[in-house]
């Protein structure tokens, strides 16, 4: 990854006209860091991936960007994605696992399924949004409920706790998740 992001920043400030040794006194980050970066030899942290994106006026996703050649289709076939969890509800990842910014699941609650509420998380920063197929879906964000009815949709910050049942079986509904 660390060769990818070096390359990214090579061709971003080649493209802005910016020397690596005005890009090194911007940042104050020393010009054979910079170059071993670019060159795949040196990882980066987080801050100074900023600082570097700040001086490149670009916001820090565009490092993680795929490139073309990694832009290629991605078919997943349904058998391929179906998972049955023990309480007999079926999730579906409808997004590949080389999927960077945002993952997509099809989730079902079946007549037969035994889930019941009480299993609140939350993930890493991000996104979610849910979107009722078919079936009414409660939802609790930060201990608010939700009532969801085929078309509804709700949008929440995948960090605050929450959680998914089925208040009508069966339920069908997409997620999506976005992560930072």
């Amino acid at each position: 990854m660390e060769d990818k992001i070096g390359r990214k920043i090579r061709e971003i400030r080649k493209q802005k006209g910016i020397t690596l040794e005005k890009l090194s006194d911007v940042t104050g980050l020393s010009y054979s860091f910079l170059s071993n970066l670019e060159n795949g030899k040196h990882s980066i942290t987080v801050a100074n991936l900023s600082r570097i994106a700040d001086v490149l006026n670009v916001g820090m996703v565009h490092f993680f960007e795929l490139s073309q050649e990694d832009k290629k289709p991605v078919l997943i076939r349904d058998a391929e994605r179906l998972f049955v969890s023990e309480d007999k509800v079926i999730f579906k990842g409808l997004s590949p696992r080389e999927a960077q910014l945002f993952r997509t699941f099809y989730i079902k609650f079946e007549e037969g399924s035994d889930y019941s509420p009480n299993k609140m998380h939350s993930h890493m920063p991000g996104e979610e949004q849910v979107l009722v197929l078919d079936g009414i879906l409660g939802v609790i964000v930060k201990g608010e409920e939700f009532k969801l009815e085929k078309g509804d949709s709700l949008f929440f910050r995948s960090e605050e706790e929450h959680e998914f049942f089925p208040i009508e079986k069966p339920t069908r509904f997409l997620l999506i998740r976005s992560h930072y």
